[in-house]
């Protein structure tokens, strides 16, 4: 029997749905969610987390989310100051993390889970980078109905990256959601 798994995508075109850099020098703000100025810290309002996980939301405790992969489009220009700008680390935030969100410097837990790394191109031309077998996996309690969720990109410093020339390309998230068994209800 397979697994149950729900399977959502958080899309920065969903916020905003234009590739002009001046638009985006204040940063994007409305009521589906919110965009920095160079499109590296995401975050998406209202997240129904009851409809995405359907019947699974009934029956367990806890959750496994996983990013599977990521598309990216044009950018109207290149993007990223210099390679490090450009291989960026994905952070998950606004779920209730389950003790997997260490970190090593302030000897805590974060609010945000880290979900992979990519290295973009830099340049204008669209791709898409695959994650194997749910490698980066993360621990989740049931979520509320309705979350925030943020994806923010940074360097493997953990500093924001920059981009001297224009913003980074817009992105779509592909996430897996498998219930884990020994918290299941039923």
């Amino acid at each position: 029997m397979d697994k149950p798994c729900a399977t959502f995508h958080l899309n920065t075109t969903q916020i905003y749905n234009n590739e002009v850099n001046a638009n985006f020098a204040a940063g994007i703000n409305n009521k589906y969610g919110s965009i920095n100025a160079l499109r590296t810290d995401t975050t998406w309002y209202n997240v129904d987390f009851k409809t995405i996980l359907g019947d699974m939301y009934y029956h367990y405790e806890k959750f496994n989310i996983s990013l599977a992969f990521i598309t990216y489009g044009s950018a109207p220009n290149a993007y990223g100051t210099a390679a490090i700008d450009r291989t960026v680390m994905i952070n998950l935030g606004g779920l209730p993390f389950n003790n997997c969100t260490y970190d090593t410097q302030t000897m805590s837990n974060n609010s945000s889970a880290y979900m992979g790394t990519i290295t973009l191109p830099g340049t204008v031309a669209p791709g898409c980078f695959n994650f194997t077998n749910d490698m980066n996996c993360s621990t989740i309690y049931k979520p509320n109905n309705m979350s925030n969720i943020r994806i923010k990109l940074t360097r493997y410093d953990n500093s924001a990256p920059v981009s001297a020339t224009g913003i980074f390309p817009a992105m779509d998230f592909f996430f897996h959601i498998y219930g884990v068994e020994s918290c299941k209800k039923d």
